[in-house]
This record gives C-alpha cells, structure tokens and sequence, in this order.
C-alpha cells in the first residue's frame, strides 16, 4: 500500500471533523486553512492546533451525553492523532504492508471499546 494513502486520509478526515463540529463560518474557515497547512507542511504546523480548534467547536454546541456528534468527534480527533503519527514517521512516496497498520489500529480500537 502506497504511503501516500495515509497522507491523504490525514486532511480529509480533519477536513470531515471541522465539518462536522465547527458551526461558526470564521471557526470552520480556521479549521480548514489548519487543515490543509497540516497536511501541505506536517513537520511546521502541528495537527495539535487543529485538534485544539476541534476541541474548542464544543464550546458551541448543547451539552448532552447522547449528543452522538461528541463520540464521532471523540473518536475522530483520536484516529486524527493516530494517523498523525503514522504520516510524520513515513514519507509521501514510501510504501508499507498492511499489516503495519494492524497495531496502531487495534490499540484505537481497544480505546475506542471502552470510551
């Protein structure tokens, strides 16, 4: 599998939660632009800014434990990181097995279980 698979997936799926969380059009415009310097220039703009902005787009919304926009947030800024992680350590034109991805993806999926 081409690395550049995980260096696409990095921005579309912070492009997805910024979507999905920021209401304000100034908030989402940030988040976007963050984003996209994220995944332009990863080692200068860390993704934390972005999942700082993530985390502040609740301030805007209800407070509810059933609110199911708050676990996919969770969940997403999560796998956000996990994928970060990957992106910084492999180069774009690199290539990986598969099976590389089996234990970052299992330990997001036994923190995820108990979330």
């Amino acid at each position: 599998m081409p690395t550049a698979v995980l260096h696409i997936a990095c921005p579309a799926l912070a492009v997805g939660l910024c979507v999905l969380v920021l209401a304000p059009p100034f908030w989402l415009e940030v988040g976007l632009l963050l984003a996209l310097a994220a995944a332009v220039v990863p080692s200068s703009v860390p993704t934390w800014w972005l999942l700082l902005v993530l985390a502040l787009g609740q301030v805007w919304r209800e407070p509810s434990a059933t609110d199911p926009v708050f676990y996919l947030l969770l969940a997403g800024v999560h796998l956000l990181y996990v994928l970060d992680s990957l992106t910084r350590l492999l180069p774009w034109a690199g290539r990986m097995q598969v099976g590389a991805l089996a234990g970052p993806l299992r330990r997001f999926a036994l923190v995820q279980e108990v979330v």
